[in-house]
């Protein structure tokens, strides 16, 4: 299952993952906002998105990437993608091990019309519970504008014109000025099938969105929440519903 919260409308949807097994899944809060601020510009270059899940893989199981294209006036063509956990020393770019190549219905690059998106096939991923995985797109062309996030509060890097979505190294990235946070809309991942793990999901405005936290993007709302939850020693991290 996956958030998906949409500032223009500032409310929430779920979506069932569309997966060909039916182990327990949740995913990163996804967003289709309007594009950043002032527009951004790349040509051929690769953009290594950081994204914070609050939970993690059970035993390197597989886990999905959403991209989209909502509120793109133009189709875009991603050359290459790949995913891969953020180094946790050096942080930034750099990522901990070589990262795995993305393919969308068994293709190495997809073209996402306008307002479309796109879900990349299964990767098989461990990522343990508050990690920082980094997604690398390389952008065909040049695109202007690009959607998504607007005041996600999140560094993107970006590399020189070229395919980087292999690198493990952030020598070729370099962090941008962007606002937002683009096309990455979601990440979905598997769960034990022995002991599930459910979502929180937030509802508000500013507030949820983090458009007043602290640009690292670990320090929004949700991650609060969800320390809270981890860290609470008369809890079991999760929540009560009914």
């Amino acid at each position: 299952m996956r958030a998906a919260w949409s500032e223009d409308d500032k409310e929430v949807e779920l979506h069932t993952a569309d997966w060909d097994d039916d182990r327990p899944r949740t995913g990163l809060p996804s967003t289709t906002a309007r594009p950043p601020t002032p527009p951004a510009t790349v040509n051929d270059q690769t953009l290594r998105i950081p994204a914070h899940v609050s939970i993690g893989t059970d035993s390197g199981n597989g886990a999905h990437i959403h991209l989209s294209n909502a509120m793109g006036a133009t189709p875009v063509t991603f050359d290459a993608a790949s995913v891969a956990l953020q180094d946790t020393t050096a942080g930034g770019a750099t990522a901990a091990a070589a990262p795995t190549t993305l393919t969308f219905d068994g293709s190495t690059s997809v073209t996402i019309p306008a307002g479309g998106d796109a879900t990349s096939d299964p990767v098989t991923l461990t990522v343990p519970q508050q990690a920082t995985v980094l997604v690398s797109l390389q952008v065909h062309g040049s695109v202007s504008a690009m959607p998504g996030h607007s005041a996600a509060r999140t560094p993107v890097w970006v590399s020189d014109p070229a395919n980087r979505t292999s690198d493990t190294a952030a020598a070729h990235y370099t962090q941008s000025t962007y606002t937002g946070l683009p096309y990455l809309s979601g990440i979905d991942v598997t769960t034990s099938t022995s002991n599930p793990t459910g979502s929180l999901v937030l509802y508000g405005d500013q507030t949820v969105n983090g458009d007043t936290a602290s640009e690292d993007g670990r320090h929004h709302l949700s991650d609060a929440i969800t320390n809270a939850l981890v860290n609470d020693p008369h809890g079991d991290t999760s929540v009560d519903y009914g």
